[in-house]
């Protein structure tokens, strides 16, 4: 009788499980279909004119992932040694990023959002799929060894780490916006991160060595931008 009830409950267990999974997979499917994420290899407008006009020449583009409701996100290859991704947060920020939250506790990443995903030979990263919102806080939890601030002004907010997690969100109750994250074997991934207030657009930056074992310069990010 015991053994009965044991099968049972595993059958049940079984069943839900499977229910669950199709369901979020069928939900998963759904959101691709409103979102439309595709790779495309078009430098998204206006993008270039952020960085100085003497290192557009050694910046190649990967790809640019575009989605519905979403600036695109641009990855480049920068100097042949460096991976760069940029970003439009929002083309209508008008705060100062002086108010930008920052900490570095772990964050495995979990949420009940769907993510399109971008994948890197060093790095991982998933953007919500999801309509925008109106930004006014920003939350960076950047995970890692040595983790911290170099530079923080009304129009530019620059840190480093060994990097293990990054996450931002733009409601501290809120599930991630974006979320990052060393690829397999890959711990300690060093990477420079720039906001960047030009005007009223708001960008994000993120750059890493394609060989971990190369150091960064010091403030080589910061030095490409215009």
């Amino acid at each position: 009788m015991m053994k009965s009830k044991g099968f049972i409950s595993i059958l049940i267990f079984n069943v839900v499980a499977n229910i669950c999974c199709n369901y979020i997979g069928q939900q998963g499917r759904i959101l691709h279909e409103k979102f439309e994420p595709i790779f495309s290899n078009e430098i998204p407008n206006g993008y270039l004119q952020i960085f100085k006009p003497s290192i557009k020449k050694d910046l190649v583009l990967i790809n640019t992932l575009k989605i519905k409701y979403r600036s695109p996100i641009a990855t480049f290859y920068y100097d042949k040694r460096y991976y760069l991704q940029t970003y439009l947060i929002d083309s209508d920020f008008n705060s100062s990023l002086k108010k930008l939250h920052f900490e570095s506790v772990y964050d495995d990443g979990k949420a009940d959002a769907y993510y399109s995903l971008i994948g890197l030979s060093n790095i991982n990263y998933q953007y919500k799929l999801a309509m925008p919102e109106k930004i006014s806080d920003i939350y960076l939890n950047l995970y890692g060894s040595t983790s911290q601030m170099i530079m923080k002004n009304d129009s530019i907010a620059f840190y480093t780490s060994n990097f293990n997690s990054l996450s931002i969100k733009y409601n501290r109750t809120e599930d991630n916006d974006i979320y990052c994250w060393g690829s397999v074997n890959q711990k300690d991934v060093p990477i420079e991160i720039l906001f960047l207030r030009k005007n009223l657009s708001l960008y994000l930056l993120i750059m890493s060595p394609t060989d971990r074992e190369r150091p960064f310069s010091v403030n080589t990010l910061y030095n490409l931008i215009n």
